[in-house]
Parts: structure tokens; sequence; C-alpha cells
């Protein structure tokens, strides 16, 4: 393991953070931002000098929301309520109004003793990590759910969205209430609800940007990556404008540095529906992600308060490495050992690279301005994230710069199976 060697500043990280998120605003996935943040990075990558800069696209599903509106009623007395539309969601055709019956978490047990034939289903959190609840609710023919992420006990809007595996099963309206007004219906005993959802879904085209520093080998090597799509209403400072600027940051860190191997630098579109992005990068056979050596995903990272937790896969000799760079760079926080599904680099994980996800969490359910208008620029703090992003180029440039690495490559059989057990969840409807 190599000393420390490079130093990238706060400024030259926070300023490709402030233009994508202060500049640019909103970047759905397949909307006229996501393709503005992705014609700047390309610009960046080129002015940085990285070889065959390029934009992969591919297809996805774009939707807007032209109105979204919830009256519920207590008491016999019609009044308003937060909410909003969940991403993808149907259109109601209209104004619907049906009975409100809240399910809680909506286990089998309970939707085993609950008519919902025509009526409102108010669910004590979101879909949970499989297909069992949306199947069960088109089955039964629900008017409508309305689900309640709960992770956050707020007052205000967080999107709900759905994997992108999941969307065919989405046939009915959906909504989503923050916690607080979850409460609020349970307790005040409402007993129906008008709902009136106004949307469009379509097929658009996303795209992935992408640059490499050669190495005098071009097998195996190294990918830093962050993902440049937000959610919608959000401008996506921390998730994940930050990644994309600590992913430019170390470019310009280690141009000019010899490298054995190739360090490939990818900005991924349309991660907020489950990395559809780095899903069409790992699939297009001509960038043989496959045969990469390691990954290192920056996405989540950088809020003033809380706690780092870099999430590592792959073999104990890995676990070791990256334990001996944590520690050597002081980096706060805790190394996480689970397999987990929520960002770009799951995808290469499913195909047995080693992968590493830098996050920060402040709250037991992650960040409170998760998915919400609160995600600004503020929420970064320009020396977390410089420091993340001497540590990826640090760890970068050691793998890179040697013929073999320093860890076994392939997977123990049981991070195989566990890293299986994920993907099933999320990938097979």
């Amino acid at each position: 393991m190599s000393a420390a060697r490079f130093k990238v500043q706060p400024d030259q990280v926070m300023k490709h953070a402030e233009y994508l998120a202060d500049t640019l605003g909103e970047r759905l996935a397949g909307g006229e931002g996501e393709q503005r943040a992705a014609d700047y990075i390309q610009s960046e990558m080129n002015r940085i000098g990285l070889q065959d800069v390029h934009q992969q696209s591919f297809t996805c599903k774009w939707y807007d929301v032209r109105h979204a509106s919830m009256q519920a009623r207590f008491g016999g007395q019609w009044r308003s309520v937060t909410m909003d539309a969940v991403a993808h969601t149907p259109s109601t055709q209209g104004e619907i109004e049906a009975e409100l019956v809240y399910v809680g978490e909506a286990t089998e047990d309970i939707l085993d003793h609950v008519d919902l034939h025509d009526k409102v289903a108010l669910v004590h959190g979101t879909y949970g990590p499989n297909a069992k609840m949306l199947r069960r609710f088109a089955q039964v023919g629900v008017a409508a759910a309305i689900w309640t992420d709960v992770r956050y006990t707020s007052d205000w809007n967080i999107l709900v969205g759905l994997p992108s595996s999941f969307l065919p099963l989405l046939t009915f309206p959906a909504a989503s209430v923050p916690f607080t007004v979850e409460c609020e219906l349970v307790e005040g005993r409402a007993d129906r609800v008008r709902l009136n959802l106004d949307t469009v879904v379509e097929d658009r085209q996303s795209q992935n940007v992408i640059g490499t520093l050669a190495g005098r080998s071009d097998a195996g090597g190294v990918l830093v990556s962050g993902h440049h799509d937000s959610v919608r209403l959000s401008v996506g400072a921390e998730d994940n404008a930050a990644g994309v600027a600590v992913t430019l940051a170390v470019a310009e860190a280690l141009k000019g540095v010899p490298l054995e191997k190739p360090i490939r630098f990818v900005s991924f579109g349309t991660e907020e529906q489950l990395s559809q992005g780095s899903f069409a990068y790992v699939e297009e056979p001509r960038y043989r992600a496959e045969q990469l050596d390691l990954v290192l995903n920056t996405d989540g990272q950088g809020c003033w308060t809380g706690v780092s937790e870099t999430y590592v896969t792959g073999s104990p000799e890995f676990h070791e490495y990256m334990r001996g760079q944590l520690a050597a760079h002081e980096f706060p926080g805790t190394m996480r050992h689970d397999p987990d599904a929520f960002s770009d680099h799951f995808p290469f994980m499913v195909r047995g690279v080693p992968a590493v996800w830098f996050y920060r969490r402040n709250c037991p359910g992650g960040r409170w301005f998760h998915h919400s208008i609160y995600d600004t620029i503020n929420r970064l703090s320009p020396d977390l994230l410089s420091h993340c992003a001497s540590m990826v180029a640090d760890i970068a440039a050691d793998i890179a710069g040697q013929r073999d690495l320093p860890f076994e490559r392939r997977f123990p059989e049981k991070t195989q199976q566990e890293v299986q057990a994920v993907a099933d969840g999320w990938l097979k409807i």
C-alpha cells in the first residue's frame, strides 16, 4: 500500500458540484437538465485531457407530473394533505374518490384479511425489497396505493420512485405522503380520499459520460464513478453532484501519472431508477467491464454531519487492503461488508468485480434531506469531499500503477451468494 500522494483541494471539487447543482439544477433522467449535465462533464473531461471521451446513449423512462393533489375526509370534513406522485405512476384520469384502508406494512398476513378492491391502500413504508406487494395490489384491483418513506420522520415530501425492473408492475396510480401525514391520516381516522394525478411517462434517451487515462496495458484497471441525474424537484447536490465532482477532481489530479493499467472515469445517467446507466455500461461488450480490477464509486458523500460508511465488496484480502487505506488516510467512519444495491457499483458486483461505495449517513434512514428540495449545495462539506477525492485518487493510482493486484480479486463463495441474493430481490419480477 502506497503512502498518501495526492491532495485534492476543496475548490477543485466544489466548482463542479456548484455548477451541476446551482447552475443546472434538477437533472431528471431523460430530461434536458440531465443532458446539459452530461455535456458539461464531457467538456470537462476533454479539458482535463482524458482519452476517448464520449457519451454512451441508452433508453430510459422519463416522466413528468403535471398535477398531483389529494384530499382526505376526516369526520365528514374534506381537507387537502401534503403529498406527491410516485415516480412513473400512471395517471388517475381525473379525480378518483375511494375508501382509504390502512394496511400497515402490507405484509401477507395483513393483506389476507382486508378487501382492497377499488380502495386506496395506505402503507407504512414503500413497496419493499421485492415485487410481491406490487403484484398483490394489481391482482386485487386497488384503486390506488399511498406509500410513506418511513426512513425519514419529516413533514416534507420525500420522492418515492421504483427500480426500473419494477415499473411494468406499477399498473395502478401511486402517491406518497410524508411520515407526519401518514400519522395525521391514521390518527384522524380519515376514511376516504380524493386523488388526482396527471402524469406522463415516455421513452427518452439518457447517457453515460466516459473518459480514460491510458496505461501501458489495456487490460483490467480501475473505474472511478458518480452519477449526474437527480430526482424530480431536487438539485441533487449531495445526490449526486458531489460524486461527479469527486470523479472529475480525481481525473484532474491523476493526469500525467504513469500507469500500468487504465483508469476509466464514468458519470452514469439514470442511477435514480436503480443504476440503469451502470447496467447499460456493463452490458456493452466493448467496455469489458467484467475485466476491471476495481470500481470506486462515490454517491451520497460529503454532508457536514454524520458518519461516512464505506461499503466494500470483495475478497478478505481486498477488505484488508481497504481497511489499511482508510486507516492511512484517517478517513472518518466505518467500513461495511454487506453487499448493497443502491448505487452504481452494484451491476459490477453482480459480475464479480470488487467494488467500493463511498457514502455518508446522518440519520438512521440515511440523510435527512434525501430526495427532497433540501438537498442543496450548502449540505456539502468542501473538506470532506476533498478528503474523499484525495483517497480515491490514491487508491486508483495505487491499483492502476502496478501490474499485480495486492489482493485476491475473486469473491469468496459466500460473498457471491450474498450478492446474488440481493440481485434476485431487485432484478427479478
